[in-house]
């Protein structure tokens, strides 16, 4: 039995369909009335019941729910934080003492691998929330002594391209010009990974000895921004402009409250280092043949 922690949300609900495709027993939690599946894109709960998912309530704050969701469990897939979650815990509750939870409880129900999926740059040392919760979630889980497995994927295409880049390039209005706003002046390079390849490698990893007790890394390819948007706009046949904002500066782009969002993205965006790395060997290792930037930018602009 499978338990995926984080079922509904997009990684977490491809991993179960993957498996579920694959004839694995698959358990998800699902939490109640969860905010973010009315306000963010998600993974219906039925749609994995109707793939053969068992459907188990519960809540990373609540570790009784977890003792529950942990009988029988030989592999839990955990991609569950809070950093999508809207007006809702926060990644110290969520992502620091609720992984800790669920790692020591994993470890006392016997579970035989834990795959945790972490981010590129976590440290518990690191300055960047984000990625100093995903340090500590990383030391409790080694603390707890269950065998685990930790990707490291770095910033997902469909959020940091998707998303930062669509959403307001899809904003603007027929015949008008394409304006993008950022932070930054979008000249520091960024890996990019799909989403999809990082439900591969999550699969891939599971029963695999060799992968016990490893951090891997996963990445594809990387770019600036302004090259990305290059690229958009050959693809859609415009030219985009980017404009550079003052930290603390309003996004325009696109209304609210998504602009809010957004706001929140890119100011971490910009406190963040240039990261230009690639991972063939996690990729040769595991078989994967990662998706490429340009094959992302045909999927998600090409229409």
């Amino acid at each position: 039995m499978h338990l995926i922690v984080g079922s509904t949300g997009t990684l977490g609900g491809r991993i179960a369909t993957l498996l579920l495709e694959r004839g694995a027993s698959v358990r998800a939690l699902v939490r109640a009335d969860s905010p973010a599946r009315s306000q963010m894109l998600h993974t219906d709960p039925e749609h994995l019941a109707a793939l053969g998912a068992e459907l188990v309530e519960g809540d990373l704050t609540r570790p009784e729910s977890l003792v529950t969701a942990l009988e029988g469990a030989r592999h839990v897939i955990s991609t569950a934080s809070a950093t999508k979650r809207p007006g809702d815990q926060g990644l110290g509750q969520v992502d620091v003492e609720g992984t800790a939870t669920l790692a020591r409880l994993a470890a006392a129900a016997g579970v035989e691998q834990f795959v945790y999926v972490s981010a590129h740059g976590a440290d518990a040392n690191a300055d960047l929330p984000i990625m100093h919760e995903k340090g500590l979630a990383e030391e409790a889980i080694v603390a707890s002594g269950v065998p685990a497995t930790i990707l490291r994927p770095t910033s997902f295409m469909q959020d940091w391209i998707g998303f930062v880049l669509g959403a307001q390039v899809r904003s603007a209005a027929p015949g008008s010009s394409v304006r993008v706003q950022l932070f930054d002046r979008g000249e520091a390079p960024t890996s990019f990974v799909h989403e999809a390849d990082v439900a591969e490698l999550a699969v891939a990893v599971l029963g695999r000895d060799d992968a016990i007790g490893e951090a891997l890394p996963l990445a594809a390819e990387a770019a600036t921004y302004r090259a990305l948007l290059r690229r958009i706009g050959a693809m859609m046949g415009t030219e985009i402009e980017l404009e550079s904002l003052p930290p603390g500066g309003r996004i325009t782009t696109v209304p609210e409250p998504l602009a809010g969002f957004l706001e929140a993205m890119l100011a971490a965006k910009a406190s963040w280092p240039g990261v230009n790395v690639t991972t063939p060997e996690t990729a040769e290792r595991f078989g994967l043949e990662l998706t490429t930037i340009d094959a992302y930018l045909r999927e998600a602009f090409g229409g």
